[in-house]
């Protein structure tokens, strides 16, 4: 079986999810929705993994264009599930590709979303909303045939919007295009700014491909799991930073920055040894290193006084900071509303343990 590591992102998964996320962080239930995505065994990369979440959603934000359309599609979360998530799976997943969503019959449109909401091909337009209207209503979603059915209920608001769509599913197909498109440009923004986060995932990815087919074998009990594919693509996500996620109709696996947090809880007898060239890339950069030498000699620090020692912007060091925590580091205490920070003893002998390993 063939393993590739694809380099492009998924435009229209993560932006939607950007613009969900963007609309959450003014809510308290951002941290929920956070905590809700993480596998239980992730829990204690949480603040890490929020961390992350937020410095790429405030740098989307600066690009991102907001419209009135985005009520519809954004302004509850459950029914962001329910209704948005959906309606993605009928768009094209290539950002450049949105333009033919309007060469889409309406038949075509209708037939699909039916699929995917009931499992099948609805005949009846009058019976749908009939059964929407239904406050008691359940109903089974698929992408395709050959996908595992979700049991949904829809909330009194989730279904007016529903029938809605069904009534003239092209106008918030568009819709939602139109909102993806106009902020593919603040997506492209946030890759290059990033880019040490993805070029440092895009490594691992290529370097740890086999071990996440073998995990995948491991967690599913089942060494014939990509018996019938003869080839698997393992795709980046920023957004979805914890992510480790195979998806069976398509043969893809979708693996976020925290992947190896998720693989290393597995029960793999042999892991490989770290990468400790990427480490040294990070304390090659002479503010990180620097951030680190004065922690050593004050720990306890928060962000503003290391921002003040090294002469630099409280944004700056907060992304320093983002990535010697991804690292290991340096170890985090919050105290009342502020970070305290101090150099991680026991991971730096590590990465000279791994270094010794390696090359001696």
């Amino acid at each position: 079986m063939e393993i590739k590591v694809v380099k492009k992102f998924n435009y229209v998964d993560e932006i939607i999810n950007m613009i969900s996320i963007s609309y959450l962080r003014t809510k308290e239930e951002m941290t929920d929705a956070l905590e809700d995505d993480l596998l239980s065994h992730e829990k204690k990369h949480f603040e890490d993994y929020k961390d992350l979440t937020n410095q790429t959603i405030e740098i989307f934000e600066k690009k991102m264009i907001k419209s009135d359309d985005d009520a519809f599609f954004f302004e509850n979360r459950q029914e962001f599930g329910d209704i948005t998530s959906i309606l993605a799976h009928l768009l094209p997943k290539n950002g450049e590709l949105l333009e033919t969503v309007n060469e889409i019959e309406d038949e075509e449109l209708y037939s699909k979303l039916s699929m995917i909401l009931f499992g099948k091909v609805a005949t009846d337009i009058k019976e749908i909303v009939q059964f929407l209207k239904n406050e008691d209503s359940e109903f089974i979603t698929a992408q395709d045939e050959h996908a595992i059915p979700v049991v949904r209920k829809l909330t009194p608001s989730a279904s007016w919007k529903m029938i809605l769509i069904f009534e003239d599913p092209k106008k918030y197909i568009m819709q939602l295009a139109q909102i993806i498109k106009r902020n593919i440009p603040a997506f492209e923004y946030t890759l290059k700014q990033q880019r040490h986060i993805i070029e440092t995932l895009m490594s691992q990815l290529e370097k740890q491909k086999s071990t996440i087919i073998a995990w995948f074998r491991t967690v599913n009990d089942n060494d014939n799991i990509f018996e019938n594919m003869e080839s698997i693509t393992i795709c980046p996500t920023l957004i979805g930073a914890s992510n480790l996620f195979l998806n069976t109709n398509t043969n893809e696996i979708t693996a976020g920055y925290f992947f190896q947090h998720v693989i290393s809880q597995s029960i793999l007898k042999e892991q490989p040894l770290e990468d400790v060239s990427l480490v040294l890339k990070i304390l090659g950069d002479t503010s990180k290193f620097e951030i680190l030498k004065f922690l050593k000699e004050e720990p306890h620090k928060y962000s503003v006084e290391i921002a003040e020692h090294l002469e630099l912007t409280p944004a700056t060091i907060s992304q320093h900071m983002t990535t010697l925590r991804m690292y290991g580091l340096v170890v985090p205490e919050k105290v009342e509303k502020k970070v305290f920070y101090s150099i991680s003893k026991e991971r730096v002998k590590e990465i000279i343990t791994n270094l010794e390993r390696t090359l001696l």
